[in-house]
């Protein structure tokens, strides 16, 4: 059974980071909270993004941006918008979300 869908979220996706996800062949992505209990001292970091479809998809409501599936973890604060953009380069480059702040 898949979660109910939210669509009061917009979700925006970069010209960068749709490249990034279209040279990788993947149409879906996910933002979870970012682990951060190896730290010593508590961060407010914004949520990690990840291409592919999370192993539990059930703990995420589904978002459609564009051509993509986007699964947001229910743990976290919902935003009214998010932009998920591309940083690095090279075997460095990955997903992040430029607005969480």
């Amino acid at each position: 059974m898949n979660p109910p869908q939210n669509s009061i979220m917009r979700i925006k996706i970069t010209h960068k980071a749709k490249e990034f996800l279209q040279k990788s062949g993947k149409t879906e992505l996910y933002i979870e909270r970012f682990d951060d209990s190896q730290c010593c001292i508590p961060l407010t970091i914004s949520p990690a993004v990840r291409k592919g479809k999370p192993p539990k998809p059930e703990k995420f409501n589904i978002h459609t941006a564009d051509e993509f599936t986007v699964y947001y973890d229910r743990s976290l604060a919902c935003k009214d918008e998010l932009t998920i953009d591309s940083q690095g380069i090279g075997i460095v480059k990955g997903l992040i979300i430029s607005d969480w702040a």
